[in-house]
């Protein structure tokens, strides 16, 4: 099984409430990609996918930096739509 989170959106409705990417709002804690990439992991994916757009620096950074998975690859959408 693969997988593919989808987090390269611009955030517009978290507008003057949150000042980082969506998928980094944090939950008990930790950023809502942690959770995802936790509750993935345990099903032993193949391949987990990040599809990222707008800020994807801010949220390849933190991944880098806060897990040890070594089966992600990134997809960065240059254009958004």
């Amino acid at each position: 099984m693969d997988a593919v989170i989808l987090a390269g959106g611009y955030g517009t409705r978290l507008k003057g409430v949150w000042n980082a990417p969506k998928c980094l709002v944090p939950i008990h804690g930790k950023p809502i990609i942690g959770h995802l990439l936790e509750r993935l992991q345990a099903l032993s994916p193949r391949c987990i996918v990040l599809a990222l757009g707008h800020r994807s620096q801010e949220v390849l950074s933190w991944v880098w930096e806060n897990t040890k998975y070594n089966n992600i690859e990134v997809v960065i959408d240059p254009v958004p739509i």
